[in-house]
Order: C-alpha cells, then sequence, then structure tokens
C-alpha cells in the first residue's frame, strides 16, 4: 500500500466513523475545505438554492449540522477520486455558470431545465431525484414498563433534530393527540441556555442508541424505514459496535406519512462542456448511492436518485 492509499484510508475512516457527537462537527482542525486527500481541478456541481424544506438553513447552519449536500459531495469524490464542490446557487446564476461550464453539472427542477434549454443552454438529464417519503415509529424501551404513549407523561422523549418534519414536529403531534404536551416531557438540564430544552439527537439513531443503551429517557422516535429494517432479535451492543433490533422496543404509534420538501422534479443534470467519461460515472454513482449510502440521499429529501426510463 502506498503512502498516498494510506493517507486516503486515514481520511475516510476519519469522515465516516462517527457518533452524536462528531456527525454534525467534521473533524477538521486545519480549516481545510476538503478533508479528501484528491488533487486537481473540482468537479463542481451547482444545486438550487432555497431556504425552505430541507435546505432550511435553520435545520443545519445555525446549529452547526453539516449541509444537506456534504454527504454527497464526499461520496461522488471518492468515487471520482477527484474534488469535487457542490455550491447553492440561485437558478439564474446556475444558467450562466453551465454555459461557461465554470459547473460541470447541477441539480435543479424540470422546469428550470426546460427554461435553461428554451434559452438555448444544452443539458443532458443524467437521473431524477424520487421523493422521499417519511413516516416516525414512537417506541420506548422493552424493559421500561411503558405500553402507551400516555405512560410518556413525565418522562424524557428522545426527538430527533429540533425542527425535523418528521422526528420533531410529527412526534410532537402524535403525542398531543394522545394527550401529552411538551409541558407534559421531562425537560432537558439547561447547559446551553436554553430553559426547558426537549432532547433533540442529529439522527433517529442515535434516539435508538439513548433509549436502548443509555440511562435514563425510555422512549423517543425513530424513522420507520430504519426500524422496520431491524431483524425481530439479535440487537447488541459493544464497543465501537451496536445494533438494533426489534425486540428491544415497544412500538407505541407512528405518525403520518410526510413527503420531503425538497427541489421540485429535481434531475440531476450535465452541461455540454462536461466529459462524457466523467459524465458517466457520475451517472453510475448516482443511480447506486441508494445502496452505498442512503443517508446522503435522503439528506438531499430524494428517497433515491433513479433513471428517467424509472416510470
Amino acid at each position: 500500500m502506498t503512502r498516498c492509499h494510506l493517507l486516503r484510508l486515514i481520511s475516510l475512516f476519519v469522515i465516516y466513523c462517527s457518533g452524536c457527537g462528531t456527525t454534525d462537527l467534521i473533524w477538521n482542525p486545519f480549516e481545510l475545505e476538503s478533508l479528501l486527500p484528491f488533487t486537481g481541478k473540482p468537479i463542481r456541481i451547482a444545486i438550487a438554492d432555497a431556504d425552505t424544506g430541507v435546505f432550511d438553513t435553520n435545520q443545519w447552519a445555525f446549529i452547526k449540522r453539516e449541509s444537506p449536500w456534504g454527504a454527497l459531495q464526499r461520496d461522488i469524490s471518492v468515487g471520482l477520486l477527484r474534488p469535487v464542490k457542490i455550491e447553492p446557487l440561485k437558478p439564474f446564476q446556475i444558467a450562466a455558470m453551465l454555459k461557461s461550464g465554470r459547473c460541470q453539472y447541477a441539480i435543479i427542477s424540470q422546469a428550470d431545465v426546460a427554461k435553461f434549454q428554451a434559452d438555448g443552454l444544452e443539458l443532458t438529464v443524467l437521473a431524477r431525484g424520487k421523493v422521499l417519503r417519511r413516516q416516525g415509529v414512537l417506541v420506548a424501551g422493552a424493559r421500561t414498563g411503558i405500553t402507551s404513549l400516555a405512560d410518556i407523561k413525565g418522562k424524557q422523549f428522545a426527538f430527533g433534530p429540533r425542527r425535523d418534519p418528521v422526528l420533531f414536529f410529527a412526534a410532537l403531534k402524535k403525542l398531543d393527540e394522545a394527550g401529552v404536551s411538551p409541558s407534559d416531557i421531562q425537560q432537558e438540564f439547561a447547559i446551553t441556555g436554553f430553559e426547558g430544552a426537549l432532547q433533540n439527537h442529529i439522527s433517529s439513531r442515535e434516539a435508538a442508541k439513548e433509549i436502548v443503551y443509555r440511562l435514563g429517557t425510555p422512549a423517543g422516535i425513530i424513522e420507520a424505514s430504519e426500524y422496520d429494517a431491524y431483524p425481530d432479535t439479535g440487537g447488541i451492543w459493544l464497543p465501537l459496535l451496536y445494533t438494533f433490533s426489534k425486540n428491544q422496543f415497544v412500538e407505541l404509534g407512528r405518525t403520518d406519512v410526510i413527503e420531503s420538501e425538497s427541489i421540485p422534479d429535481a434531475v440531476f443534470v450535465a452541461c455540454a462542456s462536461a466529459k462524457k467519461r466523467v459524465t458517466e460515472k457520475v451517472r453510475r454513482l448516482l443511480l447506486s448511492l441508494h445502496n452505498r449510502n442512503v443517508d446522503a440521499v435522503h439528506a438531499l429529501g430524494f428517497a433515491r436518485f433513479e433513471s428517467l426510463q424509472n416510470e
């Protein structure tokens, strides 16, 4: 193994081996633009800028979580062995960048594609983003004695990220329907200046870990797609390794199914100046991304990238 290969492996280990305390702030002590040790001219991808839904900056920038496109940027960079830079831009800026070739790719709406093409811009659609439909499962630890949502009164509850439409707002709605208001839930000790704070976690996986493998929080909410994928038995905890199974939980209820608010009718496009060999690699990476790194797709509000031939 060469020194270059070793550096790449170390960088990937630092990026991907992280828990609740580090996934929101990727370890980067020297404030480098990219932790991946790839050199050369970066591949640039523009993404339609918005302040709503998954792109609402209140859900990530102000609480120092990673941007919705951060994981996609790393994944494509690893797949191409090239530096990749994803930039949020307004539609008119994206059109200019694609026309000049400064950006080779973009994630935009089909309406923008039609407008750009009408203005004479040549674009190739590589894939489209299938809208993610999410649901939450409210659960309690199997050994807590909790059998209904009403039993949560006076106890702590593990929510997902604050302002998350499913793991926070939909959970509050479901609890309210069962007669449990936020004031009925035991509050966190205020160590950050926020009095009466509810317990929030960066992901439902971290909420599940809090319920099963830590003390003090008997109930919470988990993504239905994660919970349904758990095996019936066999969840274990070991140093640096923990898994879950359904027999570790009691299911108390499910939220409504919510459609993620993302770029409407989103497509991933390449401009005319993009190299065909690189473009084909990017297309393959996108179409297999949900199998390789589903969190990177879900962060954008998509269930998966799929070919236009999939109707």
